[in-house]
């Protein structure tokens, strides 16, 4: 993770974070899985009473859980039939026009690429998890 500030003189700042992990989740079977996460975070204060920032990230995925074909008792089981990747980006802004008044806006790109893992069976073939890009607006006053 590298984490960098800049304070000018006059005390506005500006803010940069990037990095990479590695998460270890459980499976549905039980199984520890690793999920790799990477970004970069940045936020701009060019006044004391505004700031910007933007967030991107990019996710990788091999253990999705997914809905297979069960054995003759039961209509179907669990399994980790799916992998996929997300990636997007976050940018945000608020401005306080008063003391105890903050204006927040936000837009939100969020895109999600799944597809069925080669032994998977699932009868929805990743597509309950969504594979459309999602967009969101945020204005808080």
């Amino acid at each position: 993770m590298v984490d960098v500030r800049w304070v000018r003189q006059d005390g506005h700042s500006a803010d940069m974070k990037a990095g990479i992990r590695c998460v270890f989740e459980f499976g549905a079977h039980g199984e520890v899985q690793p999920v790799f996460e990477s970004g970069g975070y940045w936020r701009f204060q060019p006044q004391e009473k505004n700031f910007f920032s933007l967030a991107t990230f990019y996710n990788v995925y091999q253990d999705i859980r997914s809905v297979e074909p069960g054995p003759n008792v039961l209509p179907f089981t669990f399994g980790n039939g799916v992998k996929g990747r997300t990636y997007g980006a976050e940018l945000s802004a608020a401005y306080r026009l008063v003391s105890w008044w903050r204006l927040r806006g936000g837009y939100t790109y969020l895109r999600k690429k799944l597809s069925l893992k080669p032994a998977s069976h699932d009868g929805n073939a990743g597509s309950q998890k969504a594979t459309i890009p999602i967009t969101s607006i945020l204005f808080n006053p």
